[in-house]
């Protein structure tokens, strides 16, 4: 049987290596995301919505959250 220290220790190297795999692994969403980005940008706030213009048009959107509208 494994002491308890040694099972620590070796619990504690799987993580530190999962983490130094997840860290070195590419980032799929950060190449993905800028490739269908289309300049978010000067948004507004009132007091009841927030407007933005995305991809050439002006959006508005709830400020409590929700589904945004052209």
């Amino acid at each position: 049987m494994i002491d308890p220290i040694r099972r620590r220790n070796v619990h504690l190297f799987g993580v530190l290596i999962l983490i130094a795999l997840w860290l070195s692994a590419p980032s799929t969403l950060a190449q993905t995301s800028s490739a269908q980005t289309r300049l978010l940008r000067t948004p507004t706030v009132s007091a009841s919505q927030i407007a933005f213009a995305y991809a050439n048009n002006i959006w508005t959107v709830p400020r409590g959250g929700g589904s945004a509208r052209r």
